[in-house]
């Protein structure tokens, strides 16, 4: 069964790839599993953003024959409805499109589930959904090696709290990761080349060089797992 997980940036597909490498589900071998998923970003997280993602899978999905999408997004604030977001993208992008009709919506507190006409399953998961936050979040709770700089840029934040520069506590979190990849996990042979081998736009290659780089069974990572290992 053909797959897509639509997601934020590169960084949260390159999470999911990899968590998905050392959770797989039971229906499914490792060596299939990513000849049956590919990952779509929305490069920002809006109504429109959604629409355009959705209508783009949809026109190419008829000759591609994908049976199931997910789309996996931050909560961010704990007011925000991501649910009604992603249901009123999506039916813009029905809307569009005349090859589909919805069938069914499953829409409360604890999913997001639409089935579409000809096969076609919608299901979304909002990372921290009960608390707030983002996939940066779970990173640092669930890493696994010393963050001995990473944990320096605390300084740095108290510093600056009474001056003109500030930051938000999602830049923090960015920034935090930034150094555990960058200088804290970054390999001595590849340091000289950090631009291209470490840091967050590389944690794709990171992890594929130290997969030990988080805890992938964290709780963090529970209710995330076991949407992928149901999707």
């Amino acid at each position: 069964m053909k797959k897509i997980i639509i997601v934020e940036s590169k960084l949260d597909a390159a999470v999911l790839r990899h968590l998905i490498q050392l959770n797989p589900s039971k229906n499914e071998s490792i060596d299939t599993i990513e000849d049956i998923v590919e990952y779509k970003e929305l490069g920002g997280l809006s109504s429109g953003a959604i629409t355009a993602k959705i209508t783009e899978v949809l026109s190419n999905n008829l000759k591609e024959g994908f049976e199931k999408i997910a789309i996996i997004v931050d909560q961010d604030d704990i007011s925000n409805d991501r649910h009604n977001l992603i249901l009123t993208g999506l039916i813009k992008a029905i809307e569009k499109n005349s090859s589909y009709t919805i069938q069914e919506v499953v829409n409360d507190s604890k999913q997001l589930k639409v089935k579409l006409a000809p096969e076609l399953e919608i299901a979304a998961f909002i990372v921290r959904k009960e608390h707030g936050g983002e996939m940066e979040d779970i990173l640092k709770a669930s890493k696994n090696l010393s963050s001995e700089f990473a944990d320096c840029t605390d300084a740095l934040f108290q510093c600056t709290e009474t001056k003109v520069l500030q930051f938000t506590e999602k830049e923090k979190l960015k920034i935090w990761l930034e150094y555990y990849l960058r200088y804290d996990q970054c390999e001595r042979k590849l340091k000289s080349q950090s631009n291209t081998n470490c840091g967050s736009a590389n944690i794709d290659k990171m992890l594929s060089r130290q997969s030990n780089l988080f805890d992938f069974q964290h709780i963090e990572f529970r209710d995330l797992i076991d949407f992928l290992n149901k999707f």
